[in-house]
């Protein structure tokens, strides 16, 4: 039972967000009461990702003074060991909110907690999504390169490998491609 209540937990919010986003906000208020009802019958602790997804219902709604109401209940209720895609689209959204209710200073520290969320750990969509919304803001970040992105030189030893080279045939063509650099950067500086 426990298992398919955490099944039921996982997919529940996306739905509610799905419909939200969808514009079907009648459905979402719906959904979100039987995810509640099933929450307090269950006991299950999950009352900071309820407090987001209404203030997203609010929000949708054109409700922003209760949204923004709701939006600090879920940042005061969620858990730290909450998922930290939960967390961050928490402070993302909040911060678009805020952004949109014309409080740069405060949608700011919002959206640089989702960024650093996201970019902790390589959730590179996201990140970029916060770094948009920063850059609105006026705020430049730094951009990330991704731990399987390779180098141009990695990038020519996986082509020579796919090739069918040994590691001593590479490492040889390698060297020669690093000594005609090396020539082609003596000439430049000669004329």
């Amino acid at each position: 039972i426990v298992v398919s209540q955490m099944a039921m937990i996982a997919w529940w919010p996306i739905l509610i967000e799905g419909l939200i986003e969808a514009g079907e906000t009648g459905d979402a208020a719906a959904e979100l009461d039987r995810l509640a009802r099933h929450v307090d019958d269950t006991g299950m602790e999950i009352g900071g990702q309820l407090a987001g997804l209404r203030a997203r219902l609010a929000a949708a709604t054109g409700s922003p003074d209760d949204a923004a109401r709701l939006f600090d209940v879920a940042l005061r209720t969620i858990r730290p060991d909450d998922g930290v895609l939960d967390r961050g689209l928490l402070r993302h959204r909040y911060g678009r909110l805020l952004h949109a209710r014309g409080h740069r200073r405060d949608a700011v520290d919002m959206l640089r907690e989702a960024h650093e969320l996201f970019a902790g750990v390589g959730a590179e969509p996201y990140r970029q999504a916060v770094a948009d919304d920063l850059a609105s803001c006026g705020i430049r970040t730094a951009a990330r390169q991704s731990p399987l992105d390779l180098t141009e030189r990695e990038q020519d030893v996986v082509a020579l490998v796919r090739k069918g080279m040994t590691n001593k045939e590479v490492a040889a063509e390698m060297q020669d491609v690093e000594i005609g650099q090396q020539s082609a950067r003596e000439a430049e500086r000669q004329l």
